[in-house]
């Protein structure tokens, strides 16, 4: 029966008399080759065999790693909630600022001295092009919160 190490550390007999088994039973490999090894820390390596104690060490280690994912996985939703958040309010100042040019506009065009002068198509067409940028602005807003509500 072979022995096996009390703790993962770096057994070197242990791991020799592997590397001698499988020269045995594959004698194909390359020296060293085939073995599986785990890096542990930088001082050195312990050989994978299958021990409850292992298994358990793995699984505490993907529960670990998932609490990981999870943590940066909130972190993710919270850095898109945010850029979303400051997208919104960008669209919304820009609204506002257009909204005001096209009642500047609006004004303009009621003004008694603009209508004798007859120069009214290059406004309207300034106004038109005003309400054009907000309808897609709008538009852009409602779409971000259609996809903040899912």
């Amino acid at each position: 029966m072979e022995r096996r190490p009390s703790s993962l550390s770096l057994d070197r007999k242990f791991v020799a008399k592997l590397e001698k088994n499988q020269q045995k039973f594959i004698p194909n490999s390359i020296y060293k080759g085939q073995l599986k090894r785990f890096p542990r820390n930088l001082a050195g390596y312990f050989v994978e065999y299958e021990t409850i104690e292992k298994k358990l060490q793995m699984a505490k280690a993907c529960d670990e790693w998932d609490e990981r994912r999870m943590k940066v996985a909130k972190r993710v939703d919270t850095c898109i909630d945010a850029e979303r958040n400051r997208q919104l309010l960008v669209l919304n100042e820009k609204v506002t600022s257009l909204t005001d040019v096209l009642r500047k506009q609006a004004r303009r065009l009621q003004s008694k001295r603009r209508r004798q002068r007859g120069n009214l198509k290059a406004i309207i067409d300034a106004k038109n092009i005003l309400q054009e940028k907000i309808t897609r602005i709008k538009t852009k807003i409602e779409k971000l919160m259609k996809d903040y509500q899912k």
